[in-house]
């Protein structure tokens, strides 16, 4: 394992990585959406929480007095690093005061289409159908 990371620091510190940025280059997305509730839920921040982490993204942030909940997915690593991949999600999700609302957004950034309007969507709709699922 110490070999493999000394070579991959070693290549990445020589530039191959930024062949990868050169080939395709760095695209952003950004969107807003919404997700209806039937009753306010009894435990919104823990089950954003529980939730996301089951997806595999990191718990990066919390306002338990407004209702928000930061996730990340700062997925670049192993064979990634050699070809120059970069892939960044933040996801900021809350509560509306009405608490049957739930807020969604979303800004990505990354390379070889790991930051596509369609990608993006698809791992939104993911999420809103696990917490539709738990809330619901």
């Amino acid at each position: 394992m110490r070999i493999l990371l000394t070579i991959l620091a070693a290549l990445s510190l020589s530039g191959c990585t930024s062949v990868g940025m050169l080939v395709s280059p760095q695209r952003e997305f950004t969107t807003t959406q919404t997700m209806q509730l039937r009753a306010r839920p009894a435990n919104f921040v823990d089950t954003v929480v529980e939730v996301g982490q089951s997806l595999d993204y990191k718990y990066s942030g919390v306002d338990r007095a407004k209702n928000k909940v930061k996730l990340t997915d700062h997925s670049t690593a192993g064979i990634g690093v050699l070809i120059g991949k970069v892939s960044r999600l933040e996801l900021n999700i809350s509560l509306s005061p009405n608490g049957r609302t739930v807020n969604f957004e979303i800004a990505a950034a990354g390379n070889y289409s790991t930051s596509n309007q369609e990608k993006i969507e698809a791992r939104l709709q993911q999420l809103k159908d696990a917490l539709r699922a738990k809330f619901n």
